[in-house]
């Protein structure tokens, strides 16, 4: 936990108490369960393992968009460039990859994908912290960076 900066939360006689060994203390930000429902079923375990061992790469579904915003068209020119002086743009939507880090967010044109911006959904956890599956710990080894919270949220998450 430690070297993801994380911090730990345990449980005692009815009451939570933080450990978070010398990273500073703290609030808890993430709060990591078991989630056999969906991020952590059989089923996903063991394509993750397949993909693993045969190296294939896993396949990039669109989740949503998150900014539309008008490109210049290269080669339409400014009245600067010698070009007329209108420039053409083009609609191009910067679009999140489920269960992808940020860093593989891209751009794409708008028309080929859904132009509603959808809001982020906050932390549903105690203290603001989010609450994801297990597979949020496995992709960040995988890719060696955080992977966006909202892609691993465990939606139905009750304190037992």
């Amino acid at each position: 936990v430690k070297r993801l900066g994380g911090t730990v939360v345990r449980e005692e006689e009815g009451k939570e108490e933080l450990s978070s060994g010398d990273t500073g203390g703290g609030k808890v930000t993430h709060i990591v369960v078991y989630d056999p429902e969906e991020h952590d079923s059989k089923e996903v375990i063991e394509e993750e393992e397949r993909r693993e061992k045969t190296g294939e790469e896993m396949d990039k579904t669109y989740l949503r968009t998150l900014g539309v915003v008008d490109f210049p068209v290269e080669g339409s020119g400014s009245a600067a460039e010698g070009g007329g002086g209108k420039v053409l743009t083009q609609k191009m939507a910067l679009i999140h990859w489920w269960y992808f880090p940020s860093s593989y967010d891209e751009w794409v044109n708008a028309a080929d994908v859904s132009g509603e911006i959808e809001a982020e959904v906050p932390p549903n956890g105690p203290g603001g912290a989010y609450v994801v599956g297990c597979k949020f710990i496995r992709d960040v080894e995988k890719f060696n960076e955080w992977g966006v919270e909202n892609d691993y949220t465990v939606m139905d998450f009750e304190r037992k």
